[in-house]
């Protein structure tokens, strides 16, 4: 159908933009962690979206596959009943009892769960494991930037919204999703409003989900074959691995905040577990 097909192309067209920033994270083109926060606040975006789109999809393949099951349900009984009063005697009785067997066995019919549909069941669950991964980082960065542990950058050539604006030119054409804008990221990078220890127990509930999520899918990972899964499941816990060591330097910073010993923290971005989601080291 029409919104099926939207819908599709919208999810690829998605995918491949956060293929595009998780690439761009790798390859070291978002320098400094300013830069960190507006591809992972983006990739977040981006996620949400494909998410959304994905659980959309699948609601409506599993409405269309109950209609189809209904609709052969009542096409078995409407069959056994017209054959039940075709003939009579000793032969009618035969034929009473297959129509009932044969509506028992219309009544007991389900929905059959397809390694396609678990397949796709993994990728909903590794696209929400990423989005909270990447709110957490990008909240956990916010701290630091709250604690002055972590300035913005100025420049003397360019400025913010320059960089901001090159970094995501090439999204410019696309109507959907809505390209954002500068204006956007300092829109929903603005926690003046909100406490310290408010910020670092939201980013502590992104990575304790995002873990959560990621132990299903390598779970899960047992009873689907290696050709259905997105990633596997080594690649699966390292991602645990930086939600666990971002949990624990979080812990580390806001020990050091309450002390007041922001002033000799260091901060480096470790990438070795993962090429696309840092871990935040604060020492």
């Amino acid at each position: 159908t029409t919104p099926y097909a939207t819908n599709y192309v919208i999810s690829t067209t998605t995918g491949v933009m956060e293929h595009h920033v998780g690439l761009g994270i790798e390859l070291g083109l978002f320098n400094g962690h300013y830069h960190l926060s507006t591809a992972y606040w983006y990739r977040s975006y981006l996620l949400a979206t494909k998410l959304m789109v994905v659980e959309k999809m699948k609601a409506k393949m599993k409405a269309q596959k109950e209609m189809e099951l209904k609709i052969a349900k009542e096409e078995a009984v409407a069959a056994a009943k017209a054959e039940k009063g075709k003939k009579k005697g000793k032969k009618a009785g035969r034929k009473n009892n297959a129509a009932k067997h044969a509506v028992a066995a219309a009544a007991s019919m389900t929905v059959k769960v397809t390694d396609e549909d678990e397949e796709d069941e993994l990728d909903i669950r590794l696209i929400r494991a990423k989005q909270l991964l990447c709110r957490g980082i990008m909240k956990f960065l916010a701290v630091l930037n709250q604690a002055d542990v972590l300035k913005a950058p100025e420049y003397k050539f360019t400025s913010q919204r320059v960089c901001f604006v090159k970094r995501f030119e090439s999204f410019g054409q696309i109507q959907q999703p809505r390209p954002l804008t500068h204006d956007d990221f300092v829109h929903a990078s603005n926690f003046l409003n909100f406490s310290s220890a408010q910020i670092q127990a939201s980013s502590a509930e992104c990575f304790s989900e995002c873990r959560t999520e990621l132990d299903k899918f390598i779970s899960d990972c047992k009873t689907v074959g290696e050709h259905y899964r997105s990633i596997s499941q080594d690649e699966a816990r390292n991602l645990v691995k930086v939600c666990v060591g971002n949990s624990i330097f979080l812990m580390k910073l806001s020990q050091a905040i309450v002390k007041g010993d922001t002033a000799e923290c260091k901060v480096t971005f470790d990438f070795q577990s993962n090429g696309q989601f840092c871990s935040i080291k604060v020492g």
